[in-house]
C-alpha cells in the first residue's frame, strides 16, 4: 500500500471515529442531562446515534473524495 492510500485510510477511520465519538457524547449528555432519561434508554439510544455519526464520517469522507 503506497502512502496516499494509506493516508486517506487513516482519515477515513479518524473522521468515522469521531463522528461515532461526538454523536454517543451528544445524544448521551443530552438524553441523561438534559431530559433526564433513565440509562436503559440512554445508552442504547446514544449507541445508536454513535452508529449514526460513524457512518455520517464515512459520507463526509466520500463528498471530499468526490471533489478530488
Amino acid at each position: 500500500m503506497d502512502e496516499r492510500n494509506f493516508l486517506r485510510e487513516r482519515l477515513r477511520w479518524a473522521l468515522r471515529a469521531g463522528g461515532a465519538l461526538t454523536a454517543f457524547c451528544v445524544a448521551g449528555a443530552a438524553l441523561s442531562a438534559l431530559f433526564g432519561a433513565p440509562e436503559v434508554v440512554s445508552w442504547p439510544l446514544a449507541a445508536g446515534a454513535a452508529a449514526v455519526g460513524w457512518r455520517g464520517g464515512n459520507q463526509l469522507m466520500q463528498r471530499y473524495e468526490g471533489h478530488r
